[in-house]
């Protein structure tokens, strides 16, 4: 059904691409509009979670995402003509302020849309590597600034995802002794924040 599917995509594509580009706002009496992201990260003390809100843009924007990992990962090759479009969107979003869900939702279509490029193109292996490479940077980068469990969690298992996607000699030495430093400074954070939980219920 996919092969016969693909060629009606020129047809869905632009406007689901359209939805998942909104930029959500929310205006001030007197003051126009703002970006809603700006502001969420404007208002939110340094250090302290991601407050997600919830819009009908915020909305229309995450079914379109949704949409749009299914059609990746139903398609697979099919999408292959949109990869760029769809890479842009979906690496704008993974440190989304607004959205948890959008957040997690980015994320884990990182390793599918490697796999589109994997299926389009199995003998580009440069191709492969460097877009695992942009996926893995895009999604250490997005993990030093989350502060919710469950994106992490999401986060870690799409960087896994990657990795074993993009096979063999993705990483040179240098790169995997970094890697493994990140890996492990994740993991005392992690720790902290259990141990900072154990001590809040003491109190």
């Amino acid at each position: 059904m996919k092969h016969n599917f693909a060629p009606y995509l020129k047809d869905i594509m632009p406007n689901i691409l359209s939805l998942a580009t909104l930029k959500p706002t929310m205006g001030i009496e007197g003051a126009g509009a703002a970006d809603l992201t700006d502001v969420m990260e404007e208002i939110r003390p340094e250090g302290e979670k991601k407050v997600s809100s919830m819009t009908d843009e915020i909305e229309e924007k995450d079914t379109a995402i949704q949409m749009l990992i299914v059609f990746v990962e139903e398609l697979g090759a099919g999408c292959f003509d949109y990869l760029e479009q769809i890479n842009t969107i979906i690496l704008g979003l993974t440190q989304f302020a607004s959205s948890e869900n959008i957040r997690t939702s980015a994320a884990g279509a990182l390793p599918s849309l490697l796999k589109c490029a994997k299926e389009a193109q199995p003998q580009n292996i440069h191709l492969i590597h460097e877009l695992a490479k942009q996926y893995s940077n895009n999604i250490i980068e997005a993990m030093d600034s989350e502060t919710e469990t469950e994106c992490l969690i999401a986060q870690a298992e799409a960087l896994k995802d990657i990795l074993e996607e993009a096979g063999q000699n993705l990483l040179q030495p240098a790169s995997v002794d970094q890697f493994a430093d990140k890996i492990f400074e994740f993991i005392k954070q992690s720790e902290n924040r259990i141990q900072g939980n154990i001590e809040y219920e003491k109190d």
